[in-house]
């Protein structure tokens, strides 16, 4: 199931996710979500294969994602800062949220150039993208 969004919204984060022995976050001194290295606001979940997003109304490969971003795959050109609309399939309704790639690089493989690229959510629904992470981990994650 895939749609489209209309319009963006100004840049928040939700750092609302509570930290702990279980949750795999750390906070630092100032409250702001962490990675075990201390680099990353929240924790990547490695999503199964085949999960399938739509950026711009066009197909990409889901490899990872957290309750502020995601890591994708895409056949379509993707570029630092571009502004797009990132679509979730979800058997109850379609998660969208407004983003921008943070960092994008080009791959060349047999069946051509490929896009792999970082993007930023605006908007997202932590709650949602928890549970999304929780149905499609992959199962060696």
């Amino acid at each position: 199931m895939h749609a489209e969004v209309e319009g963006h919204s100004d840049t928040s984060v939700d750092t609302s996710a509570e930290a702990g022995p279980d949750s795999g976050v750390l906070s630092d001194e100032d409250g702001i979500e962490l990675d075990a290295h201390g680099t990353r606001r929240a924790t990547r979940v490695k999503i199964e294969e085949g999960i399938e997003v739509l950026v711009d109304g066009k197909v990409a490969t889901l490899l990872d994602l957290s309750v502020v971003g995601a890591l994708i795959i895409s056949t379509t050109v993707l570029r630092p800062n571009q502004r797009v609309r990132f679509s979730l399939p979800d058997p109850d309704r379609t998660i969208r949220i407004s983003a921008s790639v943070a960092w994008a690089t080009m791959e060349l493989t047999r069946e051509g150039p490929r896009y792999r690229a970082g993007v930023e959510f605006f908007d997202a629904d932590s709650e949602l993208l928890r549970q999304f992470c929780d149905q499609h981990r992959r199962d060696d994650e």
